[in-house]
């Protein structure tokens, strides 16, 4: 990502707001282009919680620390052995430092055996990567795009977040480079080798290189832009790019089980209160008519809920049925 410090944080509570807010970031790289010559290209994530991380599904642990208020963490049991069992088995979980990564190839081969007639042997390791995202499994690939509405509205979507209560939102703001753009085009075979489950077997770059039959430095170990293949139709409506994130690696060039870091530094977010989704969501209906089904075209059953849901606010509106014209 680009080098270049912008505004880090806004807080927005409608459209209106959202729009001043991305106009401020694109005029200060606008401003600095004219000094540097640098080109920036913006591309964005929305997430519906604040809170959740921003590392790719495959480095996050499989026993997430559970939240429980002190007074009902362990209520509904009513045996004082079952109460003592259930608290060490959630303090021993809250412990873990287990994530999916440690069965990676696992992963990625399981799916492939499995569903020979969609993960074809044709495809490379990047369009496995790109097909398993968009069949929900745990990859090394963090989801952005160039359209800020569409972050706009994964930010805001409260059917994507785990919890009960409403959490804010947030879209984080990520400057790329044209020249890491450009690469993501021309040097697919290095970004196919980072995306290759067997690499991170491997404890040494050197090593990996040997497996790969490739020459991959240090320099390479870096969360890069992935501009994919096409390969459904939920992409091209999200317009949707990938952070690709390797493992880290040492000073000493051995390959660690962590990921690249992401500088956060360069980033920059707005923050959606939970208070404000539901205004937001409606005026991203009715200014520019984004629904989920919009963004999920290939799924039947997100369009059969935003046709009940348009459906009952209608009704409370009492604007009567305009499924035809509005779907």
């Amino acid at each position: 990502m680009s080098k270049v410090n912008a505004p880090k944080e806004f807080t927005v509570s409608n459209i209106s707001q959202f729009v001043r807010a991305l106009c401020e970031i694109r005029n200060h790289y606008r401003e600095r282009n004219e000094f540097t010559g640098e080109q920036i290209k913006l591309f964005y994530r929305g997430q519906s919680n604040v809170s959740y991380e921003l590392v790719p599904g495959l480095f996050r642990k499989v026993f997430p620390r559970l939240e429980f208020h002190e007074d009902d963490r362990f209520s509904m049991l009513e045996n004082t052995k079952a109460k003592l069992a259930a608290e060490m088995l959630y303090n021993e979980a809250s412990k873990s430092d287990s994530s999916y990564f440690d069965r990676e190839v696992e992963i990625v081969r399981s799916i492939q055996n499995r569903y020979p007639d969609k993960i074809t042997s044709n495809l490379d390791e990047l369009d496995v990567l790109t097909l398993l995202q968009h069949y929900g499994a745990k990859t090394r690939l963090l989801d952005i795009t160039p359209n800020s509405l569409v972050a706009l509205y994964f930010a805001i979507d409260e059917s994507l977040g785990a919890d009960n209560d409403p959490q804010d939102g947030v879209v984080y703001i990520f400057p790329v480079g044209m020249d890491e753009v450009r690469k993501s085009l021309s040097d697919r075979g290095t970004l196919c080798a980072l995306a290759d489950p067997e690499l991170y077997t491997a404890k040494t770059i050197k090593t990996a290189n040997r497996k790969r039959k490739c020459r991959l430095t240090a320099n390479d170990f870096r969360p890069m832009l992935v501009m994919p293949r096409f390969l459904s139709e939920r992409q091209l409506a999200q317009n949707g790019y990938f952070f690709l994130f390797p493992n880290r690696v040492t000073r000493s060039g051995r390959i660690s089980r962590k990921p690249a870091n992401m500088n956060n530094s360069l980033v920059c977010k707005i923050i959606v209160p939970a208070n404000a989704k539901e205004e937001i969501r409606s005026q991203l209906y009715w200014l520019f008519g984004m629904q989920r089904h919009r963004l999920f075209p290939d799924d039947v059953g997100v369009f059969a809920k935003d046709l009940i849901g348009l459906m009952e606010y209608s009704i409370k509106d009492g604007t009567g049925y305009l499924v035809n014209s509005q779907m």
